[in-house]
């Protein structure tokens, strides 16, 4: 029986170009940490030493995984449900210098108090 591999470098090809990442196991779970694209001065063997100093890090107890990135700023957070002064398209039409809605945010306003 082989032994299991401790991990890997990941080369995926993207529309900005190659992008470099790592897949390994760390405290039990697979891990996936995305480490940058080729114009960022990323390569494999670069990828390769990085993966070698994480693996190191895990061994020894001291490797923190990121914080999750939220896709976006204007999301609410999970279990609220936006009501209309926080829906993120009727922000995008409110012009906040003068704090009135463009001819769009006020269309897009009506269509929805119509559906309610």
């Amino acid at each position: 029986m082989s032994a299991r591999k401790e991990g890997g470098v990941l080369v995926r090809k993207r529309k900005l170009g190659r992008v470099y990442a790592l897949r390994f196991r760390a405290y039990g779970e697979r891990r996936y940490l995305t480490l940058g694209f080729e114009h960022e001065g990323w390569d494999l063997a670069k990828a390769e030493v990085e993966l070698q100093n994480v693996l190191a890090d895990v061994r020894r107890g001291l490797w923190v995984p990121p914080k999750k990135k939220r896709r976006s700023a204007r999301l609410p957070p999970p279990g609220e449900v936006p009501d209309l002064e926080d829906d993120a398209r009727w922000k995008s039409d409110v012009d906040t210098s003068s704090g009135s809605c463009r001819a769009a945010g006020r269309r897009n306003l009506r269509v929805r108090a119509a559906r309610h």
